[in-house]
């Protein structure tokens, strides 16, 4: 993995985190406010910081970084739903914008981006683990 993989990795740990650490703290406003809403608040956190963690202990695994942006991208998404329309389970929906909210899917953007960037790099290829040839050609042990 190059240097600069290596920093959008840990820059794509970290926007997953930011928004994690974001979730986790609006939790309790929102388990108070809408209860079903706070639960997925909680799902989004504890979430969110296991694919950082997955991110910076396996920093050559691209599907990883897939799926954090993946990851980042869904929270966006769902974010611009409960927004602008009315959520069936959900009652309170639309909510309204809040500064937070806005600060939370700027730092997703920041991760949906630097995944793609990790993805479409020329370095991604030359990592991923491949057979060698002598490994393709060699033949099962003979049981004793």
């Amino acid at each position: 993995m190059s240097t600069t993989d290596g920093t959008r990795g840990g820059l794509l740990a970290l926007s997953l985190a930011v928004s994690a650490g974001i979730h986790a703290g609006l939790t309790p406003e929102h388990l108070k406010e809408m209860p079903r809403l706070g639960d997925l608040f909680i799902a989004a956190a504890a979430l969110g910081a296991a694919i950082a963690v997955a991110i910076i202990s396996r920093p050559d695994d691209r599907r990883l970084a897939a799926t954090g942006g993946l990851f980042c991208l869904a929270q966006i998404v769902a974010w611009i739903l409960f927004v602008t329309i009315r959520v069936p389970l959900f009652p309170g929906t639309p909510e309204g914008i809040e500064t937070i909210a806005l600060v939370s899917k700027g730092v997703e953007a920041a991760g949906v981006a630097l995944a793609l960037a990790l993805l479409s790099c020329p370095a991604a290829a030359s990592t991923r683990p491949r057979l060698s040839r002598d490994l393709r050609m060699a033949r099962p042990l003979e049981p004793r």
